[in-house]
C-alpha cells in the first residue's frame, strides 16, 4: 500500500503539534528528568548548526536527547524530505533517488524496506508523539547506535 499526502499529512500534524513532550524512552517517566547538557548537529534545512538538548533520567539512570522536530537523526535531510522520498519511491525509478540522495541503489531499497513499515504502522496509531517516533525510528533505521 503507496504512502499518500492524503493519510500522512493528518499524520505530520499530529508530530509536530507535540514537540514539546519530553519523557524517558527507557522508563516513559517524565518526572525524574533533567537537563543534561546540550551539543550541536547541522540541520540540513537551515545554515548552520542548531543547539539539541540532552536529558538525564534519575529513575533509570539513562540519559538520551530529542532532536527538534522535523530533525531526523543520522539523516542528512528532514523529515519533511522523508516522506517526499516516500511518496516519489513508488513514481520515479530508483537510480534517480540515488542519484538524488548520493547513495547506492541498494541503500534506497533497503531504507525503504525498513521505513515503509514504520511509518505504515505509525500512521495508524493516533495520538503519537515526536519523541516515541523519533526514538522508534532510529532503532529500526540505525539498530547498531540504538540498541534494546
Amino acid at each position: 500500500m503507496p504512502i499518500t499526502p492524503e493519510k500522512s499529512l493528518p499524520f505530520y500534524h499530529s508530530l509536530c503539534n507535540t514537540k514539546n513532550q519530553i519523557f524517558c524512552h527507557k522508563c516513559s517517566l517524565s518526572c525524574n528528568l533533567i537537563k543534561n547538557g546540550t551539543y550541536q548537529r547541522y540541520h540540513p534545512d537551515k545554515e548552520g548548526k542548531i543547539v539539541v538538548q540532552r536529558y538525564f533520567c534519575k529513575a533509570c539512570k539513562f540519559s538520551f536527547s530529542t532532536p527538534p522536530f522535523s530533525l531526523l537523526r543520522l539523516f542528512q535531510f528532514c523529515i519533511e524530505g522523508l516522506f517526499l522520498i516516500l511518496f516519489l519511491f513508488e513514481v520515479i525509478p530508483v537510480a534517480h533517488l540515488a542519484e538524488f540522495l548520493k547513495c547506492s541503489r541498494s541503500t534506497i531499497r533497503r531504507r525503504f524496506n525498513r521505513l515503509s513499515p514504520i511509518i505504515h504502522a505509525s500512521l495508524a496509531m493516533e495520538g503519537i508523539v515526536w519523541t516515541s517516533f523519533i526514538y522508534s525510528f532510529s532503532r529500526v533505521l540505525f539498530p547498531r547506535f540504538y540498541p534494546r
